[in-house]
């Protein structure tokens, strides 16, 4: 009798389990369907793709000149206070007044983020070269997020456009 009691309590916790994975694969195939919704969406404008590649194109290059312009400042975009002017470069004091200055990881990041933010709309301009083409587009917002992790930078970047 007390097999047949174990057995019970193992089918039940069994059928829990199946459910419960079940559900999660069900509401995870949800969440994927409404992110394919979303690309056929932009699939449907002949000129959405050669867009997103010369969006992707300028962020590329705005974050390589970002870094090389963070770097050569010490961590910083906008230098702030102390700092010493030195063959047309601003150079952060890491340590002044027995204050430790130097920059944290995160304020290197926000920092990269602003110079993204400040440059790429002169990258992408004003899309002139869709204008040519007779697509018009137009950008309505901006904004940026740097994360250096190990071994790189990765970028990410909110830009609401329209294609008309």
């Amino acid at each position: 009798m007390q097999k047949r009691g174990q057995l019970t309590v193992f089918v039940i916790v069994g059928l829990v389990i199946i459910t419960t994975l079940a559900l999660l694969m069900f509401l995870r195939g949800e969440e994927a369907s409404d992110e394919l919704q979303t690309e056929e969406e932009i699939g449907r404008n002949p000129f959405s793709a050669p867009v997103k590649l010369f969006i992707e194109k300028c962020l590329s290059s705005t974050v390589k000149s970002g870094l090389s312009e963070v770097a050569k400042h010490g961590g910083f975009f906008q230098m702030l206070a102390p700092y010493k002017e030195e063959s047309g470069f601003r150079l952060p004091y890491y340590f002044y007044d027995t204050k430790n200055r130097m920059p944290a990881k995160e304020v290197i990041e926000k920092q990269l983020a602003m110079y993204i933010e400040e440059h790429f709309p002169r990258c992408v301009g004003d899309f002139s070269s869709f204008q040519k083409q007779g697509v018009d587009v137009r950008a309505e917002s901006l904004d940026a997020t740097a994360y250096i992790v190990p071994g790189s930078v990765k970028a990410e970047l909110i830009y609401y456009i329209s294609i008309l």
